[in-house]
């Protein structure tokens, strides 16, 4: 299981943009599948992304597959959490 949270201050339609480069890269990655988009109630704009990883290796796959310009002052910052 991977996990990254995020600080998103993008309007709609860079979120979704960004949610179509996470979902083509799962679709180009073997061994990895995107379970979702989630987000706590207090805070509109932070999000957590779920994912199932078979291991390191498809997650490094995935990562050369993700294709998505990171504007920082939009996604400001994310930490990713590795659950092996």
């Amino acid at each position: 299981m991977v996990l990254i949270n995020t600080e998103f201050w993008g309007s709609d339609e860079e979120l979704k943009k960004l949610d179509k480069a996470i979902k083509d890269a799962v679709e180009k990655t073997v061994g990895v599948e995107y379970l979702g988009r989630f987000m706590p109630e207090q805070t509109r704009w932070h999000y957590t992304y779920f994912y199932k990883a078979e291991s390191l290796t498809a997650w490094d796959n995935f990562l050369k597959n993700f294709e998505y310009k990171r504007d920082r002052k939009i996604l400001a910052h994310d930490s990713t959490e590795y659950y092996i």
